[in-house]
């Protein structure tokens, strides 16, 4: 990607106010929307869009008259009602904006066109439609067996291990731990059946990862089955569908103790539950 480019986003994305999930969430740009890209970072991209998002302005710094406000000085434009919180963009002083609300101390004002966001990188990169829907790219890209069981629990969830066992026919226990690692699903909570074993759930980053709102704005189910059968296809041509293990998600499974529920290493649930225990 080369910076300054006008980009429509290949998917629906949440926008944030710094490259990190945890900042402020600004709001959400719609597939189509249009972004001038500024520059990548990572996995995220700093846009200026078409549509900025609404911004607050101390109110003691302004005047208020007639529905608008004036600034009496130089000010940032906040990404939240309250001190501390991300500088979007900078106003300057006498400029004017109109109100939308006053919030605690703050007014609430449209955004100026300067203002820039930041987006999973993904949102601004070709998409295809289905078939990139559960791609990662790159260093990161998940082996065939990762996006199964992904997609496993993303349409079922929550789901132990060993329905996904049940599905796929083979032990989850390598994938998963994986998919916990990278945060795209999460422990949350045991089923009360023998065994009580672990439900696993998809988390914010995923929903962030993919560009979705929600779990209810993924695909059809139907949709994704026949893509994903005709990327294993394409993979086969490549790689044998479960490759040899050389990264973290492709180690080998083996099958597991009759009677036994396969479940991740002690140490990777203790920090899991720990870091994403909170639903979505």
């Amino acid at each position: 990607m080369t910076e300054d480019n006008d980009i429509r986003l290949g998917k629906k994305a949440s926008v944030f106010a710094a490259p990190d999930s945890a900042s402020q969430r600004l709001g959400i740009l719609e597939k189509g929307a249009r972004v001038k890209l500024v520059r990548a970072e990572g996995a995220w991209a700093l846009v200026l869009p078409e549509s900025p998002p609404e911004l607050y302005l101390r109110a003691d710094a302004c005047t208020q008259k007639h529905g608008s406000v004036t600034l009496t000085s130089r000010q940032d434009l906040l990404a939240a009602p309250e001190d501390g919180a991300h500088a979007v963009a900078q106003a300057r002083k006498g400029e004017t904006f109109r109100v939308l609300e006053l919030r605690q101390g703050h007014f609430r004002v449209p955004g100026p066109a300067h203002a820039r966001v930041w987006l999973p990188v993904e949102a601004v990169q070709p998409r295809s439609g289905m078939r990139e829907l559960f791609e990662i790219t790159g260093q990161n890209r998940l082996s065939m067996a990762a996006l199964e069981t992904l997609a496993i629990v993303a349409y079922r969830q929550p789901i132990t291990g060993p329905e996904i066992q049940e599905l796929r026919g083979v032990s989850p226990s390598g994938v998963l731990r994986t998919l916990l690692e990278r945060r795209l699903i999460r422990i949350a909570g045991r089923k009360l059946v023998v065994g009580k074993p672990f439900l696993y759930a998809t988390t914010r980053e995923f929903l962030i990862h993919f560009g979705l709102e929600s779990i209810d704005d993924l695909p059809p189910l139907e949709e994704f089955e026949e893509t994903f059968g005709q990327m294993a296809s394409a993979e086969a041509d490549v790689l044998p569908f479960e490759e040899s293990p050389s990264s973290p998600d492709q180690v080998a499974e083996k099958p597991p103790q009759p009677g036994v529920a396969t479940e991740p290493a002690a140490e990777t649930v203790a920090a899991t539950e720990a870091e994403v225990s909170k639903t979505p």
